[in-house]
């Protein structure tokens, strides 16, 4: 979230074989080269995915990249793997282009078997949109923001739904775009209007069993046990009224000291 909209999609050409160039297109510059000295690029069979003869999957992913660096070539920098889906919540626009194909930022299009699919991944984004919008208003107010951990388990139940959908990549997008999500038309997406019919599908569809579900809770403890020994110790200053985190104990007495 934090360096979009710098992100990639890769080449379906490329062998994603070590000691290859490995391509990707941006929305500014296509055919840029994956570092070779980066994880991906020392790893490319990570970026291999099943597809079916349409080309569909859900597995498909994007490449976030924190740096394009133009040397002999555009090589991608400091990179990671997203799951595709997880545009549809950070996108600066949303098309529907036809009931069941979405273009995103006038670049890549996901074409989905069924409208019905198209639904259920749109609407899911559209809650998870306004609920990290939310969190991100808590944050930056210095709100105490209790069910982050929910909006965390809700976005990667998102990144790994099984809705199958193939991507095509549109040359030349447009620089500026309005911000949201619209109809082929250009009216604004009205999230219940176009749930009509599909009311009881749309809230009957889960994403995992019971068993999923604790396994992901397990997963997530485990994360923010880790983030709390990265952070260091918590500390509460009365006089800034905000909440620090410090390496340890020594620390805490220098931040008092300053005052």
């Amino acid at each position: 979230m934090g360096i979009y909209p710098q992100y990639a999609v890769v080449d379906p050409a490329n062998n994603f074989r070590e000691g290859h160039d490995q391509f990707a297109h941006t929305p500014s510059k296509p055919f840029v080269v994956i570092h070779p000295n980066s994880s991906l690029g020392q790893r490319p069979e990570a970026l291999r995915i099943e597809i079916d003869l349409d080309g569909r999957s859900f597995q498909h992913q994007f490449i976030f990249y924190g740096l394009l660096l133009e040397t002999t070539k555009p090589y991608l920098c400091n990179t990671c793997r997203i799951p595709a889906t997880f545009l549809l919540i950070i996108a600066r626009n949303i098309t529907l282009v036809k009931p069941n194909i979405l273009c995103c930022d006038g670049f890549i299009e996901f074409n989905f078997v069924e409208e019905e699919d198209l639904l259920q991944v749109l609407n899911k984004a559209i809650e998870l949109r306004h609920l990290l919008l939310k969190s991100v208003e808590l944050k930056l107010n210095n709100d105490e923001y209790a069910d982050f951990k929910d909006v965390c388990k809700n976005i990667v139940k998102f990144s790994r739904m099984q809705n199958s959908f193939s991507l095509r990549r549109r040359i030349d997008p447009p620089k500026h775009l309005r911000y949201g999500i619209f109809t082929a038309n250009g009216e604004e997406y009205i999230k219940n209007k176009f749930l009509e019919g599909n009311e009881q599908l749309f809230n009957e569809f889960k994403f995992g069993s019971i068993e999923e579900e604790i396994a992901l809770e397990n997963e997530l403890n485990l994360n923010l046990i880790d983030e709390k020994k990265i952070k260091g110790k918590e500390y509460f200053c009365e006089k800034c009224q905000k909440k620090f985190w410090f390496e340890d104990n020594v620390q805490i007495l220098k931040h008092k000291k300053e005052h």
